[in-house]
């Protein structure tokens, strides 16, 4: 074997193991071909289940399978995924579960004793702690998906993703989609104008306004650099813009500040004193 093609191989090697990875931070088992996730090695935080395991589809999350992992805050559930097992996620830190794909059957206690959640089986003793009892806990799916309901799904808060494309990716997870947030004074409606790169001259895309809450997305666009800058006479922005370059490698929301432009106060001149009154001399008798 000459050197080179040793050398070949090697690179080949370590691209498959570097691609799947991270999914072998899950164990499993495997009937008929299907994968069932049991457990999770990793490093928690926020999380992306795999939809194949070493070839395997994963089409369940067992019982209790990341029971326990209260350094678990976010997960994303793959749209393989179509049941996932009782108390699967209990006794977590999440906040936030975004579903890709069709609403999975469920057992019970899925989510129980994340935070925000103290149902039943908590308050009667099993074991949640001291949780933060208004903490918002949520489910977010894409729109046209089946078996979810709007603002309360399986006993847990739920709302639609954004999929500004419509190609059944939601906006965070999406790297030809430019999304982001406005906080500060005023957030709502505010302009954000996009512009791609040509020749070194920012040439007008799109401009976009943000909703109730803030946020702002635009999808599918082509492979490109593109600049992002908040437009508003009214309002000083930090940062004053970002520029991004698609496809995205590290997907991630841009987000700007927003302050009410202070104008100074108007100076007015002093007014003038007023003349004073000349006595007049008395008269002499």
């Amino acid at each position: 074997m000459t050197k080179k093609l040793f050398l070949s191989l090697i690179v080949c090697l370590g691209l498959v193991i570097g691609t799947n990875a991270w999914a072998l931070d899950y164990t499993y088992t495997e009937s008929g071909g299907e994968a069932t996730i049991t457990g999770y090695t990793g490093t928690a935080g926020d999380i992306v289940i795999p939809d194949t395991i070493e070839g395997f589809p994963v089409v369940s999350i067992g019982e209790e399978a990341f029971y326990g992992r209260n350094d678990l805050t976010s997960a994303t559930i793959p749209d393989s995924v179509a049941s996932i097992g009782r108390y699967a996620f209990r006794l977590t830190s999440l906040s936030t579960v975004y579903f890709l794909g069709n609403a999975p059957s469920t057992g019970e206690h899925i989510f129980g004793c994340t935070p925000g959640n103290h149902d039943a089986i908590c308050r009667g003793g099993g074991g949640c702690g001291m949780l933060p009892l208004f903490a918002l806990f949520k489910i977010c799916y894409i729109l046209d998906k089946l078996g979810y309901t709007s603002s309360m799904w399986e006993g847990y808060l739920a709302e639609i993703c954004a999929d500004s494309d419509g190609d059944g990716i939601i906006d965070s997870f999406d790297d030809d989609t430019i999304y982001g947030y406005i906080s500060g004074d005023v957030p709502e409606g505010i302009d954000v104008e996009i512009y791609v790169w040509s020749c070194g001259i920012p040439n007008p895309v799109a401009t976009l306004i943000t909703d109730s809450e803030g946020y702002f997305s635009i999808g599918n666009l082509g492979n490109s650099r593109y600049l992002v800058i908040p437009a508003d006479a009214d309002f000083n922005f930090e940062p004053e813009f970002a520029n991004i370059r698609m496809p995205q490698t590290e997907i991630q929301s841009y987000d700007f500040t927003a302050t009410a432009d202070q104008a100074p106060e108007p100076e007015y001149p002093e007014p003038e004193p007023e003349p004073e009154e000349e006595e007049e001399p008395e008269e002499e008798y």
